[in-house]
């Protein structure tokens, strides 16, 4: 049963993409930038249309940040110094958070077009 969580609509052929279906790729048809990463394109699995993740839904990324950093200062510096045993359940809910609001948040647009 899906409620919507993860469940995307296609801007182009208006259909919904089933709940853990990938976007498929293809080499781009203009060269990469000198920023980019990638020559390839994401795609509908459904229609082939080109399309491209907005970028609104990534902010909620940021709140998974102080559990790697706070693990990651623990490591360098000691056990317990900067983060206490009572903060990491409190981080480890902003990842879970963060993790929600990023799925529940992305939408696919159109690329390219006219």
């Amino acid at each position: 049963m899906s409620f919507g969580l993860f469940t995307k609509t296609c801007p182009w052929c208006e259909k919904q993409l089933p709940q853990g279906t990938q976007l498929g790729q293809r080499p781009a048809p203009v060269p990469a930038k000198w920023y980019q990463f990638s020559k390839h394109e994401l795609v509908c699995p459904l229609c082939n249309s080109p399309v491209a993740i907005e970028e609104n839904g990534r902010w909620w990324m940021l709140l998974a940040l102080p559990l790697p950093l706070g693990t990651l200062a623990e490591l360098i510096i000691g056990p317990s110094f900067l983060v206490p045993y009572y903060v990491t359940p409190f981080l480890w809910g902003l990842l879970i958070i963060g993790a929600i609001g990023y799925g529940h948040g992305i939408k696919l647009k159109k690329v390219g077009a006219a």
